[in-house]
Formats: C-alpha cells, structure tokens, sequence
C-alpha cells in the first residue's frame, strides 16, 4: 500500500453487542471504509500486474531487437567476406 494511502479503523461492535455508538452513520461510515481499502488493495494489485506485463514485453522487444541486429551483423560478414 502507498505511503500516502492511511487506513482508519472504526470498531464493528461495541461490549453490549450494539451499532458503535448505536448510529447507523457509524456503521456505513465503517462499511464504507472497509470498502475503500478493499479498491486500494485491488489497485494495488493490478499496478503491480501491469508493471510486470510492461517488463515482460520490453525484454521481448529488447531480445527481439538484439535478434535482428544479430541476423543484420551476421548477414554484413557473409556479404563482406564474398
């Protein structure tokens, strides 16, 4: 999780078993904070795939151009040495 990112932790239920606080505010306030942790991990989750999907194919790229380069040098000494 992001540095910047922080999460607040309300309390889901209180000793008597009740609503915290017996409010119904409290209790979406609490849901949706669960909510919003559960999209930043997913977030998270999905930068981390796109990175490693963008490292992949820029080694493929990299091992693609450094084949073509290899098969133009190659080609260069055969038509050099003729």
């Amino acid at each position: 999780m992001s540095p910047e990112r922080r999460a607040i932790i309300l309390p889901t239920s209180t000793l008597d078993g009740d609503i915290p606080n017996s409010d119904l505010r409290d209790l979406l306030i609490s849901q949706q904070v669960r909510r919003i942790d559960e999209l930043e991990r997913q977030v998270d989750m999905l930068e981390a795939l796109l990175h490693t999907e963008q490292s992949k194919r820029q080694a493929d790229e990299s091992v693609a151009n450094n084949t073509a380069d290899h098969a133009d040098s190659s080609n260069n000494a055969v038509s050099s040495s003729e």
